[in-house]
């Protein structure tokens, strides 16, 4: 009997959006101590990224929550992940979205397309169970 739905395994899935290179990274996790190890772990490979924001959701009923934008515009990037993750289900996963900034301003419905879109694409490639 499945009580909920998370991803199967680890994911790095990458995308080039108006020339900023955004990276999803994800992982299962089965505590909050393993999710913030895995965004400490993301945030010392991408040290030179301009921005990697993390999200996660803990528990058979979502009950730990949590996402911070990361210096990107509030409610553009960790919020609109978590958001996602909740609405499809998704739960005892870390995601980190790191992006690499081409130059051009996306604004804040293109933040938040890139950032959802990029988290998706990388629990695409993890799958779910």
């Amino acid at each position: 009997m499945i009580l909920y739905k998370t991803v199967k395994e680890k994911s790095v899935a990458e995308q080039i959006i108006e020339k900023s290179r955004f990276i999803a990274h994800v992982s299962p996790i089965e505590s909050k101590a393993e999710g913030e190890a895995f965004i400490a772990d993301i945030r010392r490979k991408h040290r030179d990224a301009t921005h990697n924001v993390p999200c996660m959701v803990l528990g058979d009923k979502m009950q730990v929550q949590w996402a911070s934008d990361d210096g990107e515009p509030r409610g553009t990037a960790g919020p609109p992940i978590l958001q996602m993750l909740v609405n499809s289900g998704i739960t005892n996963v870390c995601i980190v979205v790191t992006r690499y900034f081409g130059g051009i301003k996306l604004g804040t419905g293109g933040l938040v397309r890139a950032y959802t879109g990029s988290a998706k694409l990388g629990i695409d490639v993890a799958g779910t169970k």
